[in-house]
């Protein structure tokens, strides 16, 4: 077995080089490929909130929008003036006892 000297560093060969840089390009992936999934809670958790109070306004407001729309409809085929004064009877009759006056 040969001896070796401390001052001289055995040589690497170029296939042992590609792989180093393989293993070093490999390591870069990974751990971008960690910061994008693995997301800590807390930013994962805020994203979360965020698109829960996005998607509820989103429905308030179509909601809205709808419920316009179908009595802007409805106003244009009922007639709407003795709905009130009826509806208040129907109360007065069913709890009249009850109200106060």
């Amino acid at each position: 077995m040969p001896r070796r000297t401390p001052n001289k560093k055995p040589s690497i060969s170029p296939e042992l080089k590609e792989l180093r840089a393989i293993r070093a390009e490999l390591k870069t992936i990974r751990q971008e490929i960690d910061k994008t999934v693995h997301v800590r809670f807390g930013k994962r958790a805020a994203i979360s909130f965020g698109t829960g109070v996005a998607k509820g306004f989103g429905l308030l407001i179509g909601t809205t929008v709808v419920a316009a729309a179908v009595i802007f409809i409805l106003q244009q085929f009922v007639d709407w003036t003795g709905v009130g004064e009826s509806i208040g009877a129907w109360i007065l009759q069913q709890f009249g006892p009850g109200l106060p006056r």
